[in-house]
C-alpha cells in the first residue's frame, strides 16, 4: 500500500489496489460528498460513489442511523451501509471537521481483520490528500501569481503605470524605473518554455505577458542594463538566457525595444514588435532602430495639438456609472488602432463591446476610424500624450495646426529618413503600391482593385516593403500610421517647391 500510495497518482493506485483485493468498488469523497477519485475510474463507478451521501446506514459499533453524511461532517469516525449482497465501509481519512473519506463496497462481508487494513488504508490516503492538497494549492496560487504579473504589462502597455505600480508593489520584485520591452516569437507550443525561463533567468526581475492577440509572441518587461542598481550580473544572465533560445532553434526571434521609461512601455512594446516583424532572415535578436520618432521632432506644439485634437474623449464624463469612461475608450481606441478585428483579444472584451465603445469614440471625436488619414492622426495625438504626459486638463493658448507642425526641416528630415529604404532604387517600383495602398485606406481587396491585381499580389509587394523599411505593415502595431503622414509630409514638400509629386499624392492631413 506504500509503495501503491507514493506514485504520482498514488490515491488511484491505492484504490485499484483495495478493489483487487475484495472486489467491489472503492472511491475517495471529499467534505462536500463529491468524488475525488475512484476505481473503477468511469461514469458508473463515479454515480455510485456520489448518491452514498443520501443513503443511512450504521457505524462500525453497529449504531443505526449512521451514514456516510456523517462521517463527512466527522460526527463519527465510521460506518457501514448495507445494499442487497454488497456492504460499503465508510472510514473518515483524517480528523479535519469536516473531512474526506474513503469508501469501499464489498460482496457479503469483510474478512476477519480486513477491517485493521482499511483503517491502515485511510491512514496512508489521509496523507496523500494533504500532499495533493498542498500541490493543488500551489498550482492555483502560482496561476494567480502569473495572471497577476501579466495584469501588470497588461496596463503598463496601456499607460496605466500607477496602477501597474501599485499591483506590482504587492508582488516582487518593484517595477523598476528603467525598462526595456522585448516580443518574443516562437512557435505557440513553446511558448510555455520562454515565459519560463525568461521568469527563471531574470529571477523574476522579468515581467512576461503571453500576447493575447498573437499565439507566438511573449511579450517581456524587463530592467534595463542601465536600470540595474550596480548589478549588471542578473541582466547578463537574462542576455544569456535569450542567446541560449535562439540559438536552440531557428524559429525563435526576439525584437527589443531601447531603454526607456517605465511610463513608455506602450510606446516600447510597438518598437519591439516592429523589430522582429520585420527581421530579416539572418538576424534573430534586434533592437529597434528609433531613426527619430516622429513625437520627438514635433516640438513643443505637438502637446497642445494633441491636448485639443483628443479633448471630446479625455474630457468625457459618461451619464451612467456602467458606462465605459474616457480611459476605457481610449484604451480601446489605441487597442483598435493597433490591432482592429484583434482589439477585442488584446483588451479581452468581446467584439460587440469593442464596437460599441468604438462607435462612441467616432461620435465624440467625429471622425470615421475607417478613415486611413483619421486613424493616423488619432494615433500621433495618442503617441504623443504618452510620450511628453500631457496634462488631463486643457491649456489656455490656442493649439497649433497639425499641417503648421508638420511643415518644419525636422520633420520634412523625419520623413526622408522613413522613406529612404524604398527609394534607393532597389524598391522604387513598389512605391506607387505603397501609395495605392494608403489612399485605399490600407486596404488589400480595394488596392488590388485599383492597381488591377490580386489581392495576394499586393500582400506580396507590401511584405517586400515591410522588408525594406524595417517596419510592420500588414500585422498590427503597424507602420501604416507614420508612412501615411511622411508621404503626405514628402508630397507636401514637393509641390510648395513647384514640383509635382512623383506618385499619386496620399491625402492631405
Amino acid at each position: 500500500m506504500q509503495r501503491a500510495v507514493n506514485a504520482a497518482d498514488g490515491m488511484q493506485r491505492l484504490l485499484r489496489w483495495l478493489v483487487h483485493r475484495f472486489g467491489g468498488k472503492a472511491a475517495v469523497l471529499d467534505a462536500g460528498g463529491l468524488v475525488r477519485s475512484a476505481f473503477p475510474a468511469d461514469a458508473g463507478g463515479a454515480a455510485w460513489a456520489e448518491s452514498l451521501p443520501a443513503a443511512a446506514g450504521r457505524d462500525a459499533r453497529r449504531r443505526p442511523g449512521q451514514g456516510v453524511q456523517s462521517v463527512l461532517e466527522r460526527r463519527t469516525r465510521s460506518a457501514v451501509l448495507e445494499a442487497g449482497l454488497y456492504e460499503t465501509h465508510v472510514i473518515a481519512l483524517n480528523d479535519d471537521r469536516p473531512g474526506p473519506a474513503l469508501l469501499v463496497s464489498v460482496p457479503g462481508r469483510l474478512p476477519i481483520g480486513a477491517s485493521c487494513l482499511l483503517i491502515d488504508a485511510a491512514g496512508l490516503l489521509g496523507l496523500r490528500w494533504r500532499v495533493d492538497e498542498a500541490e493543488r494549492q500551489r498550482r492555483v496560487l502560482a496561476v494567480a501569481d502569473n495572471r497577476a504579473r501579466e495584469a501588470v504589462v497588461q496596463l503598463l502597455i496601456a499607460g496605466a503605470t500607477a496602477e501597474a505600480t501599485r499591483v506590482a508593489d504587492v508582488l516582487t520584485p518593484s517595477l523598476p524605473e528603467r525598462v526595456c520591452v522585448l516580443v518574443v516569437d516562437s512557435p505557440p507550443e513553446r511558448r510555455k518554455d520562454v515565459v519560463k525561463r525568461c521568469v527563471t533567468a531574470s529571477k523574476s526581475t522579468a515581467w512576461v505577458l503571453r500576447c493575447r492577440v498573437y499565439t507566438r509572441h511573449t511579450i517581456v518587461v524587463a530592467p534595463s542594463g542601465a536600470a540595474s542598481g550596480g548589478r549588471p550580473s542578473a541582466r547578463t544572465r537574462f542576455d544569456a538566457a535569450l542567446r541560449d533560445l535562439i540559438d536552440e532553434t531557428s524559429e525563435i526571434r526576439i525584437g527589443e525595444s531601447p531603454g526607456l521609461d517605465l511610463g513608455d512601455v506602450g510606446i516600447g512594446y510597438e518598437q519591439a514588435f516592429q523589430a522582429v516583424a520585420a527581421q530579416r532572415e539572418a538576424e534573430r535578436h534586434a533592437v529597434f532602430d528609433e531613426r527619430g520618432e516622429l513625437p520627438r521632432v514635433l516640438g513643443e506644439g505637438a502637446r497642445l495639438w494633441a491636448r485639443a485634437h483628443l479633448s471630446p474623449l479625455l474630457d468625457y464624463v459618461p451619464e451612467r456609472r456602467q458606462d465605459p469612461d474616457s480611459r476605457e475608450l481610449l484604451s480601446t481606441l489605441r487597442a483598435w488602432l493597433d490591432f482592429r478585428g484583434g482589439a477585442g483579444r488584446q483588451l479581452n472584451l468581446h467584439r460587440n463591446t469593442v464596437n460599441s465603445r468604438l462607435r462612441r469614440v467616432e461620435a465624440l471625436l467625429g471622425v470615421t476610424l475607417t478613415d486611413l488619414m483619421a486613424s493616423a492622426r488619432l494615433h500621433l495625438a495618442l503617441r504623443i500624450i504618452a510620450e511628453h504626459r500631457v496634462p488631463p486638463t486643457p491649456d489656455t493658448a490656442a493649439p497649433p495646426d497639425l499641417a503648421a507642425l508638420l511643415d518644419t526641416e525636422p520633420v520634412r528630415r523625419w520623413a526622408d529618413e522613413l522613406l529612404k529604404p524604398i527609394r534607393d532604387g532597389r524598391y522604387d517600383c513598389l512605391e506607387p503600391t505603397l501609395h495605392t495602398w494608403l489612399d485605399c485606406d490600407a486596404n488589400l481587396e480595394s488596392t488590388a482593385a485599383e492597381l488591377r491585381v490580386s489581392p495576394t499580389g499586393v500582400r506580396k509587394r507590401l511584405v517586400k516593403l515591410e522588408n525594406a523599411l524595417g517596419r510592420s505593415l500588414l500585422k498590427g502595431p503597424s507602420a501604416r500610421y507614420d508612412l501615411a503622414i511622411a508621404m503626405s509630409v514628402a508630397d507636401n514638400h514637393c509641390r510648395s517647391r513647384g514640383f509635382r509629386p512623383v506618385r499619386a499624392p496620399v491625402r492631405p492631413m
